[in-house]
């Protein structure tokens, strides 16, 4: 199925943002921003910078960079204590750490030692605990802040590389990057897992639809009832017609309901004439009527009306 976005924004405005909120890349090269968090109502958003090795704090208002806070390490996700206190940054490889960073002093005062590959750093609604993808360890990391310890890990799929809590905090969806299992079966698909968090236990497995796969980003409606993940749709199973119209590859998101754990729908992304490549991060709006998603691929942000989305869902189910 395919949705017909409510907007699409070009190239032009998506630099414009970047180049906004990162400050000049003729001076100081490509920053990649890894992870962007809002604190303080809103009023200011914490931009990590993978390659800059820097965290920035960006001014909705004025629309500038107000501080740069340099990094001893490459940060590959952030998240932050809603009042602006603290920050915690994924960093390492092999050896990965978590990085409490306190956002007064704009110093590092603990380093916690976590897994292989860490990203997408989740506080959890009670701010006691941080989740995290050990993305080549194919586990989620549980962090105790009060002791500073990773004190559980639960095996998911392969590569997870997302997450979304739900608002009480009592299960957390995993949005594995790549399938597992064999590459020539006849059903390939990336997985979404479930996660007990009271009993750091992996609950249940979503298998998303046939030929889904490179998923990357997650999110969660502001009610708790409906997760989005992002992934590619590899059409491995039919001829390699349309090849001018990019029908190898779709793009798409998934929508699955959080109540019984459920995948619902698969939509695309894609118009018939042009590709949406890649979609990268998602995002919904605190009304719960827009759906926002990025395109790494062309450069494009595209804004869905959500509920024009469901009303679509719904025709089409009945």
């Amino acid at each position: 199925m395919n949705v017909k976005q409510s907007k699409r924004i070009g190239r032009v405005a998506c630099l414009a943002v970047l180049v906004c909120a990162m400050g000049s890349a003729h001076a100081t090269g490509y920053l990649s921003p890894s992870g962007m968090v809002k604190i303080n109502g809103g009023k200011t958003l914490l931009i990590a910078q993978d390659t800059g090795q820097r965290l920035d704090v960006f001014d909705v208002a004025t629309g500038k960079v107000t501080r740069t806070i340099a990094l001893p390490n490459r940060p590959r996700g952030l998240a932050a204590r809603a009042d602006g206190t603290a920050a915690y940054l994924a960093m390492g490889e092999a050896e990965g750490t978590i990085a409490v960073l306190d956002l007064a002093s704009g110093k590092i005062t603990k380093t916690i030692a976590v897994g292989h590959g860490p990203v997408a750093p989740t506080l959890s609604p009670d701010g006691k605990r941080i989740y995290v993808c050990n993305r080549f360890d194919n586990a989620v990391g549980i962090v105790d802040l009060a002791t500073g310890k990773q004190i559980a890990t639960v095996p998911v799929a392969r590569e997870p590389i997302a997450l979304a809590i739900t608002p009480d905090g009592k299960q957390l969806f995993v949005a594995n990057h790549l399938p597992d299992g064999r590459a020539n079966a006849e059903y390939v698909a990336s997985k979404v897992s479930v996660i007990d968090t009271a009993a750091a236990k992996l609950i249940k497995t979503i298998k998303l639809v046939n030929g889904a796969e490179g998923m990357r980003g997650m999110c969660i409606s502001p009610d708790g009832a409906m997760i989005y993940t992002t992934h590619l749709m590899a059409r491995f199973l039919v001829p390699t017609t349309q090849i001018e119209r990019g029908w190898i590859n779709t793009n798409a998101v998934s929508l699955i309901r959080v109540a019984d754990q459920k995948l619902l729908f698969t939509v695309l992304l894609d118009d018939m004439d042009q590709g949406f490549a890649n979609p990268w991060a998602v995002a919904i709006s605190p009304d719960n009527k827009t759906l926002y998603v990025s395109s790494a691929g062309n450069s494009e942000l595209s804004i869905i009306d959500l509920p024009a989305l469901h009303a679509k869902i719904n025709k089409a189910v009945a």
